[in-house]
């Protein structure tokens, strides 16, 4: 309640209610959760049938399904985010649409921790459900690439569909950029470079071997594109990074200090 306080008219930081899943909490604390993002218009982020176990635990436990005790407990709404979404039916993406909920599809932490299903972006996307990509944490992901993220989302829907047309390149690239923003309900100031949003963009260094040569500019971001590649990052105006030369930050210092935290939190 404080940090949506705090934070939500702050031009960089958008503050969303986030309960972690139907399974780790009680029907009370998701509750006061919607009663904290209703009071303050702000989204709702919750884990949702990321697992076959989940799924069948919540149904066990509470007589629906994850998304089925959502709706119950009116958590199934316009500015909630869904992640993950591996386990759903045809018929919960209908309800899911019915109510305007978002997803955001994490395919690496997915295969990372062998969940055995991704959401079924294809069907998704035909219901004109919002989707965006998503990394998960580093626990589950790693280097939170979203390059990575975007190269993992084309390649295990064609796999899983014996298809290599399915989500196309540049399906796969508005995903994460249109899509994200969309989720997010931000579509209006972020995820296109147009006139009157925001400028917040990256700029991509394209000399180099592995990005050689360039027939597909589009293809190249989604299969071949690193984000060691990117070289320039600006965000609301405001460059972060010019040439690779980092503008805000000491990097050394950073390294060490994260070095250090970590071996604090693991001893």
């Amino acid at each position: 309640d404080q940090f949506s306080r705090r934070w939500r008219n702050n031009p960089l930081i958008s503050p969303l209610i986030a309960p972690h899943s139907t399974y780790s909490c009680k029907p009370e604390t998701l509750q006061n959760a919607l009663d904290i993002a209703t009071k303050h218009h702000v989204p709702l982020h919750i884990h949702c049938s990321e697992t076959r176990d989940e799924v069948y635990d919540v149904e066990k436990k509470y007589g629906v399904r994850p998304v089925g005790l959502l709706k119950k407990y009116g958590l199934l709404k316009n500015e909630t985010i869904l992640a993950h979404c591996g386990w759903i039916t045809k018929n919960e993406i209908l309800d899911m649409k019915n109510v305007g909920v978002s997803v955001a599809h994490c395919p690496v932490s997915n295969m990372k921790i062998a969940t055995g299903g991704f959401a079924p972006v294809p069907e998704l996307l035909d219901a004109r459900v919002p989707v965006g990509l998503g990394t998960d944490g580093a626990a589950s992901n790693n280097t939170l690439d979203m390059f990575e993220t975007m190269k993992f989302c084309a390649l295990v829907h064609k796999n899983h569909r014996w298809d290599p047309t399915i989500l196309p390149a540049q399906t796969v690239v508005d995903l994460a950029t249109r899509g994200g923003a969309t989720t997010l309900g931000v579509q209006h100031s972020l995820g296109s470079l147009e006139g009157g949003k925001t400028a917040d963009l990256i700029m991509i260094d394209l000399k180099k071997p592995h990005l050689t040569p360039l027939h597909d500019p589009v293809s190249h971001l989604v299969y071949a594109v690193r984000g060691t590649d990117v070289c320039t990052t600006i965000v609301n105006g405001a460059p972060l990074m010019l040439e690779k030369e980092f503008l805000t930050i000491d990097v050394e210092k950073t390294l060490e200090q994260s070095q250090k935290i970590a071996l604090e939190l693991t001893s």
